[in-house]
């Protein structure tokens, strides 16, 4: 990558230049094409994306949500991990990419529904025995 301020050759990964230590763009890489047919000049530019985003926030409620639903038998505990992932993965919703966290939501609210079933079969039970 070529920094815009000097003009010095860094690393693809570099988030400063060598040269000056300005902050290098690393969200688009462009790539200038010049093509010539029949005598007309074609200049094409293309835009490619640097590196792939992460949702830090999304990732982390769909592992919590997921040992939630796994732990969702331990009274206090699975309770806790579950409500931390299905804040987490609300959260992680407003950022790009969402994938892990709409399924973060969606294993949230399959760890909902065993709570409410968990809740009132031991309430009944504690009912049939009084």
């Amino acid at each position: 990558m070529t920094c815009e301020n000097c003009g010095t050759e860094n690393r693809e990964s570099a988030r400063f230049c060598v040269g000056c230590g300005a902050a290098l763009s690393n969200e688009k890489q462009r790539i200038e094409t010049a093509s010539s047919f029949n005598g007309a000049t074609t200049k094409i530019d293309i835009q490619i994306p640097a590196q792939a985003k992460s949702n830090g926030i999304g990732t982390a409620g769909f592992i919590l949500a997921l040992l939630g639903l796994f732990l969702s038998w331990v009274p206090v505990a699975g309770w806790i991990i579950w409500v931390l992932g299905a804040i987490l993965s609300s959260v992680g919703m407003f950022k790009v990419p969402k994938g892990l966290a709409i399924a973060g939501v969606i294993i949230s609210f399959i760890d909902l529904i065993i709570l409410i079933l968990t809740i009132t079969a031991c309430s009944a039970i504690t009912a049939s025995l009084h």
